[in-house]
Protein backbone atom coordinates (compact mmCIF):
# COMPACT_ATOMS: atom_id res chain seq x y z
CA UNK A 1 0.00 0.00 0.00
CA UNK A 2 1.09 3.19 -0.91
CA UNK A 3 2.29 5.82 1.61
CA UNK A 4 -0.14 8.33 -0.23
CA UNK A 5 -2.90 6.25 0.23
CA UNK A 6 -2.81 4.60 3.60
CA UNK A 7 -4.86 7.03 5.59
CA UNK A 8 -7.64 7.01 3.12
CA UNK A 9 -8.08 3.35 2.89
CA UNK A 10 -7.45 3.04 7.04
CA UNK A 11 -10.42 6.03 7.21
CA UNK A 12 -12.71 3.32 4.58
CA UNK A 13 -11.18 0.49 7.14
CA UNK A 14 -13.10 2.13 9.82
CA UNK A 15 -16.06 2.90 8.30
CA UNK A 16 -16.36 -0.62 7.61
CA UNK A 17 -16.13 -1.99 10.85
CA UNK A 18 -18.49 0.80 12.44
CA UNK A 19 -21.30 -0.16 9.40
CA UNK A 20 -20.78 -3.60 10.58
CA UNK A 21 -21.08 -3.30 13.94
CA UNK A 22 -23.14 -0.80 13.97
CA UNK A 23 -23.60 2.52 15.69
CA UNK A 24 -23.76 2.50 19.95
CA UNK A 25 -20.84 0.07 20.65
CA UNK A 26 -18.17 1.78 23.22
CA UNK A 27 -15.07 3.30 21.29
CA UNK A 28 -12.87 0.40 22.97
CA UNK A 29 -15.46 -2.23 20.65
CA UNK A 30 -14.17 -0.29 17.36
CA UNK A 31 -10.44 0.21 18.89
CA UNK A 32 -9.99 -3.58 19.33
CA UNK A 33 -11.88 -4.89 16.36
CA UNK A 34 -9.61 -2.07 14.19
CA UNK A 35 -6.19 -2.72 15.47
CA UNK A 36 -7.27 -6.68 14.84
CA UNK A 37 -8.00 -5.67 11.04
CA UNK A 38 -4.51 -3.47 10.60
CA UNK A 39 -2.55 -6.46 12.16
CA UNK A 40 -4.19 -9.02 9.63
CA UNK A 41 -2.71 -6.34 6.81
CA UNK A 42 0.66 -6.64 8.46
CA UNK A 43 0.84 -3.27 10.22
CA UNK A 44 2.21 -3.52 13.54
CA UNK A 45 -0.42 -1.56 16.03
CA UNK A 46 -0.14 -0.67 19.60
CA UNK A 47 -3.53 0.42 21.63
CA UNK A 48 -3.27 3.17 24.61
CA UNK A 49 -0.07 4.36 23.76
CA UNK A 50 1.12 6.82 26.71
CA UNK A 51 2.05 10.24 25.58
CA UNK A 52 4.63 12.07 27.65
CA UNK A 53 5.07 15.43 27.33
CA UNK A 54 8.05 17.88 28.36
CA UNK A 55 8.78 21.80 28.22
CA UNK A 56 12.00 23.54 28.02
CA UNK A 57 13.90 21.04 29.97
CA UNK A 58 10.59 20.57 32.58
CA UNK A 59 8.97 16.75 32.10
CA UNK A 60 5.55 17.21 32.62
CA UNK A 61 5.22 13.74 32.53
CA UNK A 62 2.18 11.15 30.62
CA UNK A 63 -0.86 14.01 29.98
CA UNK A 64 -2.89 11.90 27.38
CA UNK A 65 -2.63 8.45 25.55
CA UNK A 66 -2.61 8.01 21.62
CA UNK A 67 -5.69 5.33 21.08
CA UNK A 68 -3.41 3.66 18.62
CA UNK A 69 -0.06 4.08 17.15
CA UNK A 70 0.01 2.00 13.43
CA UNK A 71 3.56 1.70 12.24
CA UNK A 72 5.40 0.72 9.13
CA UNK A 73 9.33 0.93 7.70
CA UNK A 74 7.43 3.66 5.68
CA UNK A 75 5.74 5.72 7.55
CA UNK A 76 4.51 6.17 11.84
CA UNK A 77 0.48 6.77 12.10
CA UNK A 78 -0.83 8.22 15.67
CA UNK A 79 -4.96 8.41 15.83
CA UNK A 80 -6.02 10.00 19.04
CA UNK A 81 -9.38 10.16 20.79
Amino acid sequence: MSFNLFPLSALSLELQIHKGLGPGLLESVYEVVLAHALKSRGLKVDRQVPVAISLSSHQIGIVYQDSMRITNPLFNLRKSA
